[in-house]
């Protein structure tokens, strides 16, 4: 018996034809794997929606009070006064519109994807700021807080990367997955 789980005379499974985890060309897999995978997409779909929430509460923010957002985008000191006003304008709504698509699960390759460069682009912002040895505060959430810039800042904002990585992994997982499903 090989690792198909086919002995030397059994023919081998049609061109085509599902195998599955545990070998077996029926299609049938390991209910172990297929409660793992459930879970895993249960746990996905939590981290999605979390994120969706930060995204959403971030855009709000940062919406409702425009001026203090423009402030604290010219307190990183990573663009001038023409592309901090861009900016400033171009990120609520691009975080609204990422949010809305992730509770929406639409696009949630694209939008994990997005999700993923707006989260990496506020890392190197706040890595940025660590480097420099500016104490500004974070911005996040539109109004400036008393929460200045630091390491626990960037390590959370790491850790929101690394869920929106995780998202994407597994969206286009399931992506590559439906359409092997729809070849068949």
């Amino acid at each position: 018996m090989d690792s198909t789980g086919r002995t030397l005379g059994d023919p081998p499974p049609a061109r085509g034809s599902p195998v599955s985890a545990s070998g077996d060309a029926a299609g049938r897999s390991h209910p172990m794997l297929r409660c793992l995978y459930h879970l895993a997409r249960g746990l996905i779909v939590v981290v999605r929606l979390f994120l969706a929430a930060v995204f959403i509460l971030s855009a709000l923010g940062k919406i409702q009070y425009p001026y203090d957002f423009l402030w604290s985008v010219y307190d990183y000191e990573l663009v001038g006064r023409t592309a901090g006003v861009f900016v400033a304008w171009c990120i609520p709504w691009l975080e609204l519109v990422v949010g809305v698509m992730l509770v929406g699960g639409v696009m949630q390759c694209g939008a994990s994807l997005l999700a993923l460069i707006l989260l990496a682009s506020f890392t190197f912002a706040k890595l940025s700021v660590l480097a420099r040895g500016l104490r500004i505060p974070c911005g996040c959430f539109g109004r400036p807080s008393a929460e200045m810039v630091d390491a626990r800042e960037v390590v959370i904002t790491g850790l929101l990367l690394a869920g929106a990585a995780t998202v994407l992994l597994f969206a286009v997982f399931a992506s590559r997955r439906r359409s092997a499903l729809l070849e068949r």
